[in-house]
């Protein structure tokens, strides 16, 4: 009965070894997932923050694009700038002082602003003639 007794505790030493031997590899293999998951969760997580800011910007974008034919504040405070700064006979680099530098006789900075234009209505060029934007596209054309 000593010899049974004996045994039945060293094989439950041995259960109790083998049950937290399997235990801790199944936690290692879980502590292994858990640890390659948190830089995928961390960039969602900054995708989602980001996409809040997206959203943001989309609902600001919405409300100044909701009248196109009606100009921001802003735009119209550079309007009455503009014509304090335009020089409508600027001198041309080569002499004859009516308009020659500037097709238009305007500032260097509107002229940028004209080239923008006609980059953004070179972008949109390869769109369809028969998309609503088109008549946009052929209105920029025009100023360029």
């Amino acid at each position: 009965m000593q010899n049974v007794t004996q045994r039945r505790a060293e094989l439950e030493d041995v259960e109790r070894k083998s049950l937290r031997a399997a235990m801790v590899e199944e936690r290692t293999r879980y502590c292994t997932f858990v640890n390659m998951l948190q830089p995928v969760v961390k960039e969602e997580c900054e995708v989602m923050y980001e996409l809040g800011h997206l959203q943001e910007a989309m609902q600001s974008i919405a409300i100044v694009t909701k009248e196109p034919h009606v100009l921001p504040q802003q735009s119209e405070e550079l309007i009455l700038e503009s014509k304090t700064s335009i020089n409508l006979y600027p001198e041309s680099p080569g002499g004859g002082g009516g308009g020659g530098g500037n097709a238009h006789g305007c500032s260097n900075s509107l002229g940028s602003r004209k080239s923008s234009v006609c980059s953004i209505s070179s972008m949109n060029s390869s769109g369809s003639s028969g998309s609503p934007g088109h008549q946009f596209q052929r209105s920029l054309s025009q100023v360029c």
